[in-house]
């Protein structure tokens, strides 16, 4: 039985000039290419590539409440909840718009992503980048 994989190599990873070596990996242990394309993902591509099943989302966003009580952040000022559920909506969201389609960015730093030019709102948490 012959076995098929999808495998994606995300922007920063294109940006970082990774590519390559990522490919030779697959080749040195033996597997065999037989597709290949570039694609720049839409926003709407990227939105469905995470899961809207809220028991995903409220992991992600137990996960980030998690990590602001480990360094005292405060999560209503940044992030304006600390619903876990709204946390992962808000996270993942503001992820698929910035970072997935153009790679990892400053935009938590700025008032609008610094690649797609849109705005990035206190309450989403910025882009997550």
């Amino acid at each position: 039985m012959i076995e098929k994989t999808l495998v994606l190599i995300k922007p920063d990873a294109f940006k970082r000039r990774l590519t390559g070596e990522i490919i030779a990996r697959f080749e040195r242990v033996g597997l065999k290419l037989e597709k290949m394309k570039l694609i720049k993902p839409t926003k709407e591509i990227v939105e469905r590539h995470y899961p809207d099943d809220e028991e995903w989302l409220e992991l992600v966003g137990e996960k980030t409440i998690k990590t602001y009580q480990k360094y005292n952040l405060n999560l209503i000022d940044d992030l304006g909840t600390d619903d876990a559920l709204e946390i992962g909506k808000n996270k993942k969201m503001a992820y698929s718009i910035c970072c997935l389609r153009s790679g990892s960015c400053n935009c938590h730093k700025r008032q609008s992503c610094c690649r797609s030019g849109e705005k990035v709102s206190r309450k989403y948490g910025s882009c997550f980048c």
